[in-house]
């Protein structure tokens, strides 16, 4: 199960149909406080996570996931982004992510880094 937190309704369902054709299954969340409660009562493969979204940044996420006790905190995480800068990538890497992707997604890199991480596609 790979869990998608993006706050833009769109991109959830864009995301959702990229990775159900993967053959995932899918749940998603509006927003990072919401995507922290679904982790928290739920057992994800991955998740993919928007950089900007209200309530909790994607990289706040991150850092709580991997500040979890027990398997929780070595779920691969994902991380989309609007901005290319470097500085940004960085800065989400350092957060715990461990893949940084500009938007719109490349459906071949995202299936090629869920491969590479879950080693499941």
């Amino acid at each position: 199960m790979v869990l998608i937190a993006d706050d833009v309704k769109s991109n959830r369902l864009i995301l959702s149909m990229m990775l159900e054709k993967l053959g995932c299954e899918v749940e998603a969340a509006a927003d990072g406080q919401e995507a922290l409660e679904l982790i928290d009562a739920g057992d994800f493969d991955a998740v993919l996570l928007d950089d900007q979204m209200p309530r909790l940044r994607g990289g706040e996420v991150a850092q709580r996931i991997r500040a979890m006790v027990g398997d929780k905190r070595n779920i691969p995480i994902l991380g989309a982004t609007a901005s290319t800068g470097e500085q940004e990538a960085d800065a989400l890497r350092v957060a715990g992510m461990d893949w940084i992707f500009a938007k719109p997604v490349n459906a071949d890199e995202l299936r090629a880094q869920l491969s590479r991480l879950l080693v499941k596609i």
